[in-house]
């Protein structure tokens, strides 16, 4: 129930963030066919959904409409089309915010000297023994980026702005993929911490 109040506050505030951030969720009870939280989930979300909805039809007409497609019209949707601003958002455009945001997330994530997605990338492509946690994590790590390629605003605001709902995952990836260099490490004779 609590993932679902914490799932229903995001998507009062970023709609397509929840959807993305529902995934890791869905994967989960997927894995371990735990279908009887979903009934606990829709009560968590749900008083957030209707107070949303309320809004909406009070404000804008209907339940389902946002604020940003009353003003903008059909060209703030996702998709590859005319933008409210009237350029064609083609695959092309995406590919370069796709771009940028991977860049951003590389400078802005940890403030490192080295690109902050580098640790985590050279594990997903070398480490060997992964866990269907890691499955979990590559699932929050991939969705924002995957919806928001279809988006035609690249959003910078201190970093690549609409990952930010992917830093935990990211985090945690960062972490494991540190853990398993060091183990890789000592594996190999490189360093000596006395580890067993």
């Amino acid at each position: 129930m609590l993932c679902g109040f914490v799932l229903g506050v995001l998507g009062a505030i970023r709609p397509l963030d929840a959807v993305a951030a529902s995934l890791p969720s869905l994967v989960w009870m997927l894995w371990y066919r735990s279908w009887r939280v979903v009934p606990w989930m829709v009560l968590g979300a749900a008083q957030h959904a209707l107070i949303v909805a309320f809004v909406n039809r009070q404000t804008f007409g209907h339940p389902t409409t946002i604020g940003y497609t009353a003003l903008f019209g059909a060209a703030h949707g996702l998709g590859f089309h005319t933008d409210p601003y009237g350029w064609a958002f083609t695959p092309f455009d995406a590919l370069r915010n796709a771009f940028f945001a991977l860049r951003r997330v590389h400078i802005y994530l940890f403030e490192w000297p080295i690109p902050a997605a580098l640790p985590l990338g050279l594990w997903a492509i070398l480490g060997k023994q992964k866990r269907f946690d890691d499955l979990i994590i590559a699932v929050g790590i991939l969705s924002l980026p995957l919806f928001y390629f279809f988006y035609w605003h690249s959003g910078f605001y201190i970093g690549s702005r609409f990952f930010y709902g992917a830093t935990p995952f990211l985090s945690i990836g960062t972490a494991r993929a540190w853990n398993w260099a060091l183990d890789a490490a000592c594996k190999w004779n490189v360093i000596s911490l006395g580890r067993k």
